[in-house]
């Protein structure tokens, strides 16, 4: 299938295109995208900032957006996201984070992974800022507080990570404690009352 975005279209054939409209011509950001088998859409191709001074936001609904109609993967570059706005990642579109890559939600706002979608990231940090992460039920296997910066190296005040950890993982049930001895200089309280929550 040949995808084209605003407007949408599509002509059948044996290979994937996308194209993208930029008000004078049309622009590839993708190839060789089979519906349904991972094809990728890196938010950089669709105007986010990866310094973190300007809002990514637009970026992250477009290639979402892109995503949703081929059941694809959301890639974020390395840098720093910035997210002024409510972002929902659709069931079916997995976000995949570069190790050197983060998102900065702004406080009052929220970036919510629906039930069925997916986090693919390692043991790093990828989330700051004082907004929200939702993470729905069967986005992730488990929740790591180094997603929010904790470090397991007894010096780190690691309780702002945990908190935003735990919060997140209220549908996720699961948060995934690697070794180390971590710090906590206030109190963690967001303890989710969810049935079956655990630690491990």
């Amino acid at each position: 299938n040949l995808q084209l975005l605003a407007p949408l279209r599509t002509i059948s054939g044996k290979q994937a295109i996308l194209l993208r409209f930029d008000g004078d011509d049309w622009v590839e950001v993708g190839m060789n995208l089979v519906p349904g088998t991972g094809a990728k859409f890196n938010i950089a191709d669709y105007g986010a900032d990866n310094t973190g001074a300007a809002d990514s936001s637009s970026a992250f609904d477009s290639a979402i957006a892109a995503a949703t109609v081929l059941g694809g993967i959301v890639l974020v570059p390395p840098g720093t996201s910035k997210i002024s706005a409510n972002v929902t990642v659709q069931s079916d579109v997995t976000i995949e984070f570069h190790e050197s890559a983060q998102i900065s939600v702004d406080n009052t706002f929220t970036f919510t992974f629906n039930a069925r979608s997916g986090l693919r990231a390692g043991i790093y940090q990828i989330f700051s800022g004082a907004g929200d992460v939702v993470l729905g039920r069967g986005s992730c296997v488990e929740v790591y507080p180094q997603w929010w910066g904790a470090i397991g190296n007894d010096s780190t005040d690691c309780a702002a990570a945990f908190n935003k950890a735990l919060a997140a993982a209220a549908y996720v049930g699961i948060i995934f404690v690697a070794e180390g001895t971590y710090q906590v200089g206030s109190a963690i309280d967001e303890w989710p009352t969810t049935t079956g929550f655990s630690t491990q």
